[in-house]
């Protein structure tokens, strides 16, 4: 009798949480333009909150070969493989015609035209996968497959010429969902590639911290 009491109240408990995961999908899918931590909170509703690591804080070199660290978005580990999330909130037109470096056109409140240069997000995301690499080996971990993605939140976000790996919310968050492995990532693994990720991040203060010490970011 215990058994089966114990059993109904464990279908009632993912039940409880399926319902919270959609509800929060259906919410944050509901903004035009959701903020970067509304992504994450997409991220976790889909994959669950112990697979997905926000706000790491992983080094690299900067272009001058000086060591210094930059915050991912998400890191999301599943049996597939480690997916390394890049996001951004940025709108209007982006072109992407440069390999380093990619140009955001859009139109203020004001209704004038604002022109930013940025990093490209995937040259951003190789610097993280060679990071992430060298991390796991490290930790002697398996080197596992490391897929890199950018997701790009708002709708009013238009490309010249869309790369491959770059996805809107849903789509980056569906092309993860069809991912599979030869060789899936066994649980206990994954449990540890998530400890060995948490504690080699120095967390947002730590970094900035170093960063500026160094002269660097």
């Amino acid at each position: 009798m215990c058994a089966v009491i114990a059993l109904i109240a464990f279908g009632l408990m993912k039940l409880a949480l399926k319902i919270s995961s959609s509800v929060t999908k259906k919410k944050i899918l509901s903004y035009s333009r959701p903020s970067v931590g509304a992504a994450s909170a997409y991220l976790c509703a889909c994959f669950g909150e112990g697979n997905v690591l926000s706000g790491v804080w992983l080094p690299h070199l900067d272009r001058l070969g000086r060591k210094m660290y930059s915050e991912v978005s998400d890191i999301v580990v599943l049996p597939s493989g480690i997916y390394i999330v890049n996001i951004s909130d940025r709108m209007g037109r982006i072109y992407c015609g440069n390999e380093y470096l990619w140009h955001q056109s859009v139109r203020t409140k004001s209704g004038n035209m604002k022109e930013t240069d940025f990093e490209s997000p995937m040259i951003q995301n190789e610097k993280f996968r060679d990071s992430l690499i060298s991390l796991l080996k490290r930790e002697s971990l398996p080197q596992y497959n490391i897929t890199c993605i950018t997701i790009f939140t708002s709708e009013k976000t238009i490309f010249d010429c869309k790369p491959d790996g770059v996805f809107s919310l849903t789509d980056g968050a569906d092309f993860i969902k069809q991912q599979t492995s030869k060789k899936p990532i066994p649980k206990k693994d994954r449990a540890t590639i998530i400890r060995a990720i948490r504690k080699n991040s120095p967390g947002a203060d730590r970094a900035r911290k170093f960063n500026r010490k160094n002269g660097v970011g």
